[in-house]
């Protein structure tokens, strides 16, 4: 039986644009709040708007660290791995397969 070729990739796929885009958010969220927190003036116009600002912040923040960042390595692992292969690759694969059963 003949060696199945190699998997071929998929330069299409579109991870890298889930990765940026999530990175710019959360550039453009940390800025942000940390602009609008760390404003004196703010604070003495503002007081319980930005009290209410910095408890929703603390709590996207703890749901970002329990919830979301988990999710990323395991993402960007799940793409790396099959199925992202060929279809012509598997039907190879498994026909190989049948061989090597056929003579053992």
């Amino acid at each position: 039986a003949e060696t199945p070729a190699a998997p071929k990739r998929h330069p299409n796929h579109q991870s890298w644009i889930i990765f940026a885009s999530m990175t710019y958010a959360l550039f453009f969220l940390c800025y942000g709040t940390a602009r609008t927190l760390l404003q004196p003036w703010l604070w003495k116009l503002y007081f319980y708007t930005l009290l209410f600002v910095a408890g929703f912040s603390l709590f996207m923040c703890l749901v970002f660290i329990f919830a979301i960042a988990p999710l990323i390595p395991t993402y960007g692992a799940s793409v790396k791995l099959p199925p992202y292969v060929d279809v012509a690759y598997v039907k190879s694969l498994k026909e190989a397969l049948q061989d090597e059963q056929l003579r053992s």
